[in-house]
This record gives structure tokens, sequence and C-alpha cells, in this order.
């Protein structure tokens, strides 16, 4: 098993290869209490060690991996982060890929048309080649801020606060971690010859406490979860003793898996920036300490909070 996967993580200096190692070995974030116990540090070190060989290679010429990546026009995160997964799987022996983004559709008619509603969609269902056996496998990425003020369990909120981790917890485990089991997916599976016999959630992610507080561990998330602080600009400015001798870079939210950025800034010339520039939304920023450790921290603006 992997030992540090941080460290690994350095040995690369491809953006997109480090990207994806970051999809595999980073922790699991959210648990998903009714899966077997099989996402663990061990199962991304097993799907790490998988393609070795090929990512050494791709670290020399990414030319590949960066083509499948930008391909398409869904920019969003999610997707990017279900396209690695999706080329990791065109590389490991371990599974093979069925089947991806798989919507079911149901038609309905009327006198004048025919419209067609999608009632379900799986992430990807891959066949297991030690086992032979089907699985689903739902995949997310998320990045949370705690809140101490609010409700616990209902106070860790997306950068745009329409984002909720106790939502999409229930969204996951009580809708798209049960959809094999619809009639419509049984159908589906049938004439296709295919038995799914295990539910598999990759979660991946960071938790930001407030850079004054700690909140207690939301429930069903992994111990283990990447975490990180959020502050308002007002005090990122008041900190200059704590973090004067440190730098910084904006991450662009395309750098947001692996804080890919070369762009540092002293604790000066970011304060400089941000008096000129208050930042008007929430922004993630990769904080190097003179040790030349990486933390994620967010930046927001006074009213966000």
């Amino acid at each position: 098993m992997i030992g540090d996967w941080q460290q690994e993580h350095r040995l690369y200096r491809s953006p997109f290869v480090k990207d994806l190692v970051w999809a595999i070995l980073s922790p699991q974030l959210m648990i998903n209490p009714g899966e077997q116990p099989d996402n663990t540090a061990q199962f991304y070190s097993h799907a790490y060690r998988s393609i070795l060989s090929q990512l050494q290679a791709l670290d020399k010429d990414d030319t590949q991996l960066a083509d499948y990546l930008q391909q398409g026009n869904d920019k969003r995160l999610g997707a990017h982060f279900e396209r690695l997964w999706q080329f990791w799987l065109q590389l490991t022996p371990l599974y093979d890929c069925l089947g991806q983004n798989i919507q079911l559709n149901e038609t309905s008619r009327t006198t004048n048309k025919t419209t067609n509603k999608t009632i379900c969609e799986f992430d990807l269902i891959v066949r297991n080649n030690q086992t032979q056996g089907i699985e689903h496998w739902e995949l997310a990425i998320k990045f949370y801020l705690g809140i101490a003020e609010l409700p616990e369990n209902k106070n860790w909120l997306g950068p745009n606060r329409h984002d909720r981790l106790d939502l999409k917890q229930s969204k996951l485990m009580e809708k798209q971690l049960q959809l094999t089991s619809t009639e419509a997916a049984q159908c589906f599976f049938a004439e296709r010859g295919w038995e799914v016999n295990r539910v598999r959630l990759i979660s991946k992610g960071c938790l930001f406490n407030p850079i004054c507080a700690a909140l207690p561990p939301p429930q069903l998330v992994n111990p283990q979860h990447l975490q990180g602080q959020w502050l308002t600009h007002d005090q990122f400015l008041n900190l200059e003793q704590q973090l004067g001798e440190h730098q910084f870079a904006i991450l662009d939210k395309s750098q947001w898996i692996s804080m890919g950025s070369k762009n540092l800034l002293s604790y000066q010339q970011m304060a400089v920036k941000i008096r000129k520039e208050p930042p008007q939304h929430p922004v993630q920023l990769s904080m190097e300490t003179p040790n030349l450790e990486h933390h994620r921290i967010f930046l927001t603006p006074p009213q966000w909070n």
C-alpha cells in the first residue's frame, strides 16, 4: 500500500497526470454506510499501482491524457473528475468499462408529441476482472466550507452556498446509490445480460474549517479526509505575523484538484492584490509554507459568512 500519497503525487510534473494521481490516491471524502468496506486506502493504492508504468510514460508526454480531458463542452469540475476515472479505466487491467454516463429515459406520448424524460443516470458500470462481477460506480468531488453559526450537520456549504454536504449525502445515499434496485434499471441490465452485484461510491474532496474554529466532523465522512481552512479577506490582511513567511497562489477552478500553479506570490504581494481587487466570491488558494508544505485555504468576501 502507498504510504504517503502526497509524496507520490509530488513525483509528477504534468498537471494532467497530477490531477489523475490525486483523483486516485487522495483520501475518500464521503462514506456510503451500506457499501462493502473496499473503498479504503488499499483499494486506491491498488488502483494507482495498476497503472504506474503508464503514469510514468504519460508524465514524459501527456498529450493523450490532455486531449482526453479537454474533449467535450462540459468544463465543470465534476465532469473533469469523471473523465479522470474514465481514462484510468482505459489503462487498468483491473476493470473493464461497460458504460459511462448511462441515461435511462422514460417516453411519454401525448396527442401532439412524444417526449423523453431522463429518470436516472449511472456514472459508470464496470466489470471487475478478478471476480467477473459487475459494479455500479458513482463519482463525486466536493469542496465544503464549515459555518460555525449554522446548525450542526447543516453547516457545510459549497463556495456558492447553494450546495450543502448533508443534502448531497442524502441524494447520493437515498437516490443515486439505490438506482440499481429500480425496476427501470433491472430491465435495462437484464436486456444486456448484466447482474450488478456491487455499488461503489468514489468520493474525493476537502472540508475547510473556519480559521478560528474546528467544527465537529460531519456524519458519514472519512476520518482521514482532506482538510483546509477558510477565512475572510479582512482576516487574511490581519494575519501577517502568522502568514508573512508563506507564499500563495490563486487557483482557477481547473486547478482545484491538485493545486497546480507556479504563480506564487509572497504574503505582501497577495495582500496588495487583495486590497486592490477584493474577492467577490470565495476563491481557493494554494499556500506554501517555508518548509515547502502545501495547504489549501479558501478566501471569502466579508459578507459570505
